[in-house]
């Protein structure tokens, strides 16, 4: 049994920021460089820049994972080596025959990135070179997160004339449903919705715009829900409209991801209790903060919170099978456990729940514990105990 998911970072050894940028999609991926000990998504992430006793760098074995992921940083240096666009024809050809689990992600760093000595098609570029210094990094990462949930998610790519200001225009891996409260979170949920349709490829759902006259309301959103990311847009009035109630329980119900982006001005008089064990962006209103900035930042998270939600479950899945155990899918969760989630599985027959880690704290499980005792609530480090 293959782990689910490698990705490899290409750049060549003379490239002066080759390193930085390798080493900041380490921490997004795997966990950040400067704090081993900190928790993060865990997908394994390789470099290859120094070259070997052959003049190439070290092979890349795309049968040791069930999906790999290879993002070539390519620069002047790379364009002028002849070995480098050897190494990369050879990989690109491995992928062609290896079929759609593997994907070769060429950034350009500069706009002579694309006369590299490579069969590489040209739509398959991420383009960096002509953003502003400060947006370099973020686009980049919008860019690859987003392939990569694509990837895991299996939605094809398609040609070259659908590419919108550098991003692919495949469909989107999945749909981010908007949900606010019409008289106070309207304005924030308009603008990101213009930022995801100008410059992304990911697909939204905006009641206000997406529900034809006619449909019946309650199907309509319920529908699209189960396949959709929750974005929860909390502003003060939020929990107090009813409709907004009912997205997040539906979303908890299909075990949707959710990410919370906190807009909280006076507070609230009453918090809803079902919107946890989720990400919280803060949504910024000061005005000394680039807007389309925050509103790229989240974009980001939403895009990683996919990634990390499709991964958990890989990840658990890879290792109930790694460990040999007789395991149903429906054990294995990409959240912690919640007294919501209990109404759907208590009516399972395996009383096993498999969540991500780092454990839920004494206090938490010893409640969870007390309502529904003939469960047993572990993380995968305690797979290999099981019997």
């Amino acid at each position: 049994m293959n782990k689910p998911l490698n990705i490899y970072v290409l750049w060549h050894h003379e490239f002066t920021d080759g390193e930085k940028y390798a080493n900041l999609i380490y921490s997004t991926f795997t966990r950040k460089i400067d704090e081993p000990l900190s928790r993060g998504i865990g997908i394994p992430v390789y470099f290859r820049s120094v070259y070997c006793e052959n003049h190439k760098p070290l092979a890349i074995e795309l049968n040791k994972a069930q999906y790999n992921v290879i993002i070539a940083l390519i620069d002047d240096n790379m364009v002028a080596c002849d070995n480098w666009a050897t190494y990369l024809n050879d990989l690109n050809s491995k992928i062609n025959e290896q079929g759609n689990n593997h994907i070769l992600l060429p950034v350009a760093i500069s706009c002579w990135s694309f006369n590299i000595n490579s069969e590489i098609p040209n739509k398959n570029f991420i383009r960096i070179y002509d953003k502003h210094s400060g947006e370099k990094e973020l686009k980049m990462l919008i860019s690859i997160c987003h392939e990569i949930c694509r990837l895991l998610y299996g939605i094809s790519r398609i040609s070259e004339e659908d590419i919108k200001e550098g991003f692919n225009l495949s469909d989107a891996p999945v749909k981010l449903f908007l949900s606010h409260a019409k008289n106070d979170g309207f304005e924030i949920a308009t603008k990101l919705y213009s930022r995801i349709d100008k410059t992304t490829a990911l697909d939204s759902f905006f009641d206000t715009n997406d529900i034809a006259p006619g449909h019946r309301f309650y199907e309509e959103i319920r529908a699209q829900i189960s396949q959709a990311v929750l974005l929860v847009l909390q502003t003060d009035s939020y929990s107090t409209r009813e409709w907004c109630r009912k997205e997040v329980l539906l979303a908890k119900e299909f075990q949707r991801p959710i990410i919370i982006i906190s807009n909280l001005r006076k507070g609230e008089s009453r918090s809803f209790p079902y919107m946890q064990n989720t990400p919280t962006i803060r949504f910024n209103d000061n005005p000394s903060q680039d807007e389309g900035e925050m509103l790229d930042i989240i974009i980001f998270n939403t895009l990683l919170e996919t990634l990390r939600f499709k991964y958990q479950e890989l990840f658990i899945t890879y290792l109930i099978d790694l460990y040999g155990l007789n395991i149903s899918n429906e054990s294995v969760l990409s959240n912690p456990p919640e007294l919501s989630m209990f109404v759907k599985l208590n009516s399972m027959n395996n009383k096993l729940i498999i969540y991500p880690d780092p454990p839920l704290g004494n206090c938490e499980l010893e409640l969870l514990n007390r309502i529904y005792p003939d469960f047993n609530i572990i993380t995968p480090i305690i797979l290999p105990t099981i019997k």
